[in-house]
């Protein structure tokens, strides 16, 4: 965690777990193959609808976060993921569900997940 992540009180600001979360999602993404760049390329994006955070205990300057995701619900357009923020002493400082719709984002419809990615998911348990 770096210093410009935290609040006046020295703890990381609560939007920062929002980005924390991205970031995850973005890097997992790469991970399975299914770098988020190439998807906007092609006009597939995914954009929040529901977001629903638990602040159990601060994350602080110097700390590492650790972000463990599950992706729990698939459906033709939209994904759901909880995650989990730990510190380095895996204390989980965090819990999140976020429910993500994919968009065609030459208009900003909903559209269906991208086959690739759904293939991608398949090798993890849901």
């Amino acid at each position: 965690i770096y210093f410009a992540q935290t609040d006046a009180a020295g703890v990381v600001h609560h939007s920062e777990y929002l980005r924390l979360l991205e970031a995850a999602r973005i890097d997992f993404l790469d991970h399975i193959g299914c770098n988020y760049s190439h998807l906007q390329a092609q006009k597939i994006g995914f954009s929040p609808i529901h977001i629903d955070i638990n602040y159990i205990r601060p994350l602080k300057f110097g700390d590492h976060a650790v972000i463990e995701s599950q992706f729990i619900n698939i459906k033709n357009a939209s994904l759901m993921i909880n995650s989990k923020i730990n510190n380095q002493n895996n204390e989980c400082c965090t819990t999140a569900t976020v429910k993500l719709a994919c968009l065609d984002e030459l208009n900003w419809k909903i559209r269906k997940i991208p086959a690739i990615l759904i293939e991608s998911l398949a090798q993890f348990e849901l």
